[in-house]
């Protein structure tokens, strides 16, 4: 994960929308962190939204 950030600085700074600061990764990256991610690191990544049972509680 730490290599696929660095590459991505690297090879995507262009099309980075953050300015400068303190980012995390996820933040700063985003979908460009995650598809590289799921296509070099072999990483896959689920959203699980709650059920109705969990929002009723």
């Amino acid at each position: 994960m730490i290599v696929e950030s660095a590459l991505c600085l690297a090879e995507d700074a262009d099309r980075i929308q953050v300015g400068g600061g303190s980012w995390t990764p996820a933040s700063a990256m985003g979908v460009l962190l995650l598809e590289r991610l799921t296509a070099h690191a072999g990483l896959t990544f689920e959203l699980e939204l709650p059920s109705e049972a969990t929002k009723a509680a």
